[in-house]
């Protein structure tokens, strides 16, 4: 499976998505972008969704939005460490 969290540093909603994947010990799991010191990753996800909205969870090249549903999904598909 093939995940990548479109984020950026500050954004509060992408720090609760990230700390919770480190909390489960996933980081391996997942490829981060983070769109505001990568132009191309910027450019993708803006081809994903039409909007820079992050957190953004792409899953096998479908994109999820909202923090709250990218955890519920992570909890779902992962069982926890």
């Amino acid at each position: 499976m093939k995940l990548e969290l479109y984020h950026f540093q500050s954004c509060p909603y992408c720090i609760k998505v990230r700390n919770h994947i480190e909390r489960l010990g996933l980081n391996s799991h997942f490829e981060y972008f983070d769109i505001l010191t990568d132009s191309k990753a910027y450019e993708r996800l803006m081809k994903l969704n039409n909007d820079d909205q992050v957190p953004c969870l792409v899953i096998n090249g479908v994109p999820m939005l909202e923090s709250e549903d990218i955890i519920a999904w992570i909890n779902k598909n992962f069982k926890r460490a």
